[in-house]
Parts: structure tokens; sequence; C-alpha cells
């Protein structure tokens, strides 16, 4: 290797050096960005793994809060898939919007002694009052049914009180 360098033109042993020193600089750099990325994943991992022990040096006071939240629920006044449906559809009755609303349920979740069933409640078209209403009545069931997820938007741009909402209400049963 070394013969054929040197048996080399200057402007061609110019060359070829550039040529290496160009193709070492590229692997440096993404030697460089690798090694970067790495020692940001480490350091995310140990702090994620400080999390954990924290928490997990917590367990016995974590465990009896979840006891003692437990004991202070009434299994009978948990809602099964019918009753939540039926339970929602009252409180929209209740707050006046029961024919603006659609209300669907989603297959329910299985953990051991606990369901937790959701469903998702469309209200279209219908005015503040109405929806702050049913919000209201929704609270007043807390903790056995609570809102996962709440959209409120404006249906209309001529008629601002006019609102339409999306929500997903979810129930533990024991």
């Amino acid at each position: 290797m070394k013969a054929f360098f040197l048996s080399r033109a200057l402007r061609e042993k110019v060359l070829l050096v550039a040529l290496i020193v160009g193709a070492a600089a590229m692997w440096l750099s993404g030697a460089g960005k690798r090694a970067g990325k790495f020692w940001r994943e480490v350091s995310a991992t140990s702090l994620d793994l400080k999390e954990q022990e924290v928490v997990l040096g917590q367990k016995d006071l974590i465990e009896e809060r979840a006891h003692a939240a437990i004991a202070r629920l009434d299994p009978s006044r948990t809602y099964d898939p019918v009753r939540l449906q039926s339970e929602i559809n009252t409180i929209a009755n209740a707050a006046g919007v029961a024919s603006k609303a659609t209300i669907s349920g989603s297959p329910s979740d299985k953990a051991g002694q606990f369901s937790v069933h959701t469903v998702q409640v469309v209200i279209r078209n219908a005015d503040y009052d109405a929806l702050t209403k049913f919000y209201t009545e929704l609270q007043k069931r807390s903790p056995y049914m609570g809102i996962v997820s709440f959209d409120l938007f404006s249906t209309s741009a001529a008629n601002g009180h006019v609102l339409s909402q999306t929500m997903k209400i979810s129930s533990m049963q024991f």
C-alpha cells in the first residue's frame, strides 16, 4: 500500500489524503452524534430509574392509601355498562339535552376484580347552560363516574351560543 501511494503523482497523493481525511471526518461526525444520542438516552434512563426507585420506596404508603380509598367506595353504587348508559341518559334528560345527545358504549376493560366501562357522549347544537347543567350532574356521580376526555366547540360562527361537546365517560365496577 505504501509503494502504491509513493508511486503516485503529487496531485494524486493530495487527492487521496483529502479523501481519506474527509471520510474520517464524516465518520467522526457520525460517531459524535451517536455518542451524544447514547449519552442522552443514558441520562433519560437514569432519571426514569430514579423516579421508579422513589415510587417503589413509597410502595407501602401507596398501597395503604389505595386500600383506604377502595374501602370508602360502595360497590352497590358502581355502574355496569347498561346502568352507566342509562344513568347518562337520565342526566341528559334532566339537563334537557337528551334529544341532542348520542350515547354509545365501548367494550369494557377487565382487570382482575375491576371492570372499566366507557361511554362516548356527543351532544350537538346545545346551549351553554344546558351543557353546564349536564356537566354539573355528572360531577355529582364522582368518584363512581368520571370524565376521561372532554371537547367543547362552537358549531356555528353565526350563532356563537350554540355549542357541541364530545366527552368520554368511564366508570369502574367491582
